[in-house]
């Protein structure tokens, strides 16, 4: 992902993840890809409580700051 980003000249700011169950594993891959942006939103309601932990805990870890409010998720990098 990264690298077809680069080379077609292309950043994004903003990830919108909202995949019914999978929102962890496309962060997971975001990450390895370091393709995370400054902002990304998803929904964790659908997650379970360890994939919804850990999702918390990856983005913290990538330096984000986290909203959480009842089934959404917004992490964002200054």
């Amino acid at each position: 992902m990264s690298s077809l980003l680069h080379e077609v000249g292309c950043e994004f700011d903003l990830a919108v993840i909202d995949v019914e169950g999978f929102d962890y594993k496309v962060l997971q891959w975001l990450a390895a890809e370091s393709a995370l942006p400054k902002v990304v939103h998803f929904e964790h309601k659908c997650l379970s409580p360890e994939e919804r932990n850990a999702s918390f805990v990856l983005l913290q870890e990538k330096s984000y700051n986290l909203l959480v409010n009842g089934c959404d998720c917004t992490a964002y990098r200054c």
